[in-house]
């Protein structure tokens, strides 16, 4: 098995090779605003692709026990939550195949949904893992150097 260069390296070197030798022989700008769009892209696969697997498996983990401390508060007096959160347990192979995480985060991504749709103490406990989760976007898009700058400068300022 190849293991060097990783896979985000691999996308990093084809970045940057489209950064360095086409976008500047780019003239047309509808194909230099789709390049640009396809360098958002591998931006972004670059910093996820060799955590992805490790990230769905840690909020998958922490949506379960933000449920089960809701359940083990009985503040899910109709059993939805744990109803959701049984099919999802139920559903965990802990696969290493990435698209079967991806079909056991869409089952927990229930739970927690469930849980934002509860009483007070539920809502407030699903909302931090909403928070975490949140967390964990911004710094993967940060990562990625994906985060949102304005290009407008305010009257007064200097760019």
């Amino acid at each position: 098995m190849i293991t060097s260069p990783s896979p985000a390296e691999l996308v990093q070197m084809v970045r940057s090779a489209l950064e360095a030798h086409v976008a500047p022989a780019v003239t047309e700008p509808t194909v230099a605003a789709a390049l640009a769009q396809a360098g958002l892209v591998l931006r972004y696969v670059e910093a996820v692709v060799d955590h992805q697997l490790a990230w769905i498996r840690e909020e998958i983990a922490d949506i379960h026990e933000t449920a089960a401390s809701i359940i083990d508060a009985q503040d899910d007096p109709g059993g939805h939550i744990t109803q959701a959160l049984r099919a999802s347990l139920d559903a965990q192979t802990h696969s290493l195949e990435l698209s079967q995480a991806r079909q056991e985060y869409q089952l927990a991504s229930e739970v927690l949904s469930r849980c934002l749709d509860r009483g007070q103490f539920a809502n407030k406990a699903a909302i931090g893992a909403l928070q975490r989760r949140l967390d964990r976007e911004g710094s993967i898009k940060s990562a990625a150097g994906l985060t949102f700058t304005s290009r407008v400068v305010s009257e007064g300022t200097s760019s």
